[in-house]
């Protein structure tokens, strides 16, 4: 949503979708306000999931230390703000229970202890997990996001992340090392 901020994003922050589907997630968001609805904008989403998605970027690289024992990465300065799945969930289900003060309005859902680059999400990841970091000297990740988010807003209402990035790295890697050939 955000695209590339020097500072720390907040819902007042404007938006500066990078692809189709921000443009779109941003034209969503104009529609589900005017029709009174709540929006939710998550942070980026690791765990394990029913459907595991292995795109998003903990995960991603948690399926690369586990499976292939090495990393390269791009941009390692890069910043990002992550979220576990089952704390966006819950983050819907407080919506749901606080429709009424929430109703119009947009929430950033973030944990902001996860306020990090790309370099450190990896070495937290090699404290569970040894794998060869290589740092890229050229090329380019295809996702230029570069921002920390601010979830304040919707902690002023209650909402406090449960689950850990160390708790979701843990889980991705003993389900990643069960699915391991």
């Amino acid at each position: 949503m955000y695209g590339t901020v020097a500072h720390r994003c907040d819902e007042n922050t404007p938006a500066n979708p990078l692809s189709l589907y921000g443009s779109t997630k941003l034209e969503a968001e104009s529609m589900v306000r005017d029709a009174g609805g709540v929006v939710l904008r998550f942070a980026t989403l690791f765990g394990v999931a029913p459907r595991l998605r292995l795109d998003l970027l903990v995960n991603f690289f948690v399926q690369q230390a586990v499976l292939r024992q090495r990393l390269e990465l791009y941009q390692s300065h890069f910043r990002r703000t992550f979220l576990h799945v089952q704390d966006a969930a819950q983050s819907c289900m407080m919506a749901l229970e606080h429709f009424e003060l929430m109703r119009g309005r947009t929430f950033n859902v973030a944990d902001e202890r996860t306020n990090m680059t790309k370099l450190e999400l990896a070495e937290r990841i090699q404290i569970q997990v040894p794998f060869d970091l290589r740092l890229a000297r050229s090329g380019v990740d295809r996702d230029h996001r570069d921002y920390e988010v601010s979830s304040a807003k919707i902690g002023q209402l209650g909402f406090a992340p449960q689950l850990s990035l160390d708790d979701g790295i843990r889980d991705l890697v003993r389900v990643l090392r069960a699915m391991k050939p």
